[in-house]
């Protein structure tokens, strides 16, 4: 096993990117995590924290990237990071229940309706 790249690690909250998304700056984040520090850092401007689809929707809202501080308007430069996003679904996961041996990729925990995994905990790992 061999830990994730750091370039695929949310920079907010250092786990692997959910439903990543890139700045024009280059830097990445998972979508509901950069909401959620807009939110925070922004009220003043009336940043709220927003659905998917008023995100996508607000054209002309500017604030200011948690890192750089390099304003962003929503529409402009920030978007769905999809390459990304497929190459995170490909790693592999293994269980950390004691006595599970199931492992396969997170494309398919996402998806599955298995009880046992539903709630579990899963170490992700890259081969190679």
């Amino acid at each position: 096993m061999s830990p994730i790249d750091d370039d695929l690690l949310c920079l907010i909250c250092q786990l692997p990117l959910r439903e990543p998304v890139l700045t024009r700056c280059g830097h990445r984040f998972c979508r509901q995590c950069l909401e959620q520090h807009l939110a925070r850092s922004r009220r003043q401007w009336r940043c709220l924290v927003l659905t998917f689809l008023q995100w996508q929707e607000s054209q002309h809202q500017v604030c200011n990237c948690p890192v750089d501080r390099e304003k962003l308007e929503r529409s402009q430069d920030v978007f769905p990071d999809k390459a990304t996003e497929r190459k995170i679904l490909s790693f592999t996961i293994k269980c950390r229940n004691e006595g599970c041996e199931w492992t396969g990729e997170l494309r398919e925990k996402r998806y599955s309706t298995s009880l046992f995994h539903r709630q579990r905990k899963f170490y992700f790992y890259s081969e190679g």
